[in-house]
């Protein structure tokens, strides 16, 4: 006869066992994430959709930070030239941080530092988009996360810590 004996099944399940209890919290911590991190891969899926519709649908599209109310969305910018009314800074803006998420401000090459008011970074219908660092921390400051929005990039870069542009 051939098979498992009862002993063999039992250490089995003892070592499938203290595999889970081992690594179920950690598992259970990395799939609800950081409050920063989830806000960071937020911003970054809006920005691909927005960088993604602005090329399909060949429109600008506005990725909106207000920094004072702590909120961020997007709008369209629609073309003037065919007589219609350009909304580029009157998007609803429905994306809340939580309490314990900020973003402390928003750095563009040419103009610098901006950490007040609304902020628009452009996608257009190009493909490219506008250059800018989007700073987040938690509110205890021990934890920030930089993203890199590059203008030919498709993609969009997440580094812990903050980052400046190299001069």
């Amino acid at each position: 006869m051939s098979g498992f004996t009862l002993m063999e099944l039992m250490v089995v399940i003892a070592l499938i066992g203290i595999t889970l209890f081992l690594t179920l919290p950690r598992l259970r911590a990395g799939l609800a994430g950081e409050p920063t991190l989830k806000t960071a891969r937020q911003i970054i899926y809006l920005a691909q959709q927005l960088r993604s519709e602005a090329l399909s649908k060949q429109k600008e599209f506005m990725l909106q930070i207000d920094l004072d109310e702590q909120r961020f969305g997007f709008s369209v910018k629609n073309d003037v030239e065919k007589g219609e009314p350009d909304g580029s800074d009157k998007g609803p803006l429905s994306h809340h941080l939580t309490q314990d998420v900020r973003i402390t401000d928003v750095v563009f090459p040419p103009n610098g530092k901006v950490t007040t008011g609304r902020i628009n970074i452009g996608f257009y219908r190009q493909g490219y988009a506008d250059q800018a660092l989007v700073h987040i921390e938690n509110t205890s400051g021990d934890q920030v996360i930089t993203l890199m929005i590059e203008p030919f990039l498709p993609h969009i870069q997440i580094n812990k810590g903050y980052y400046l542009w190299e001069k």
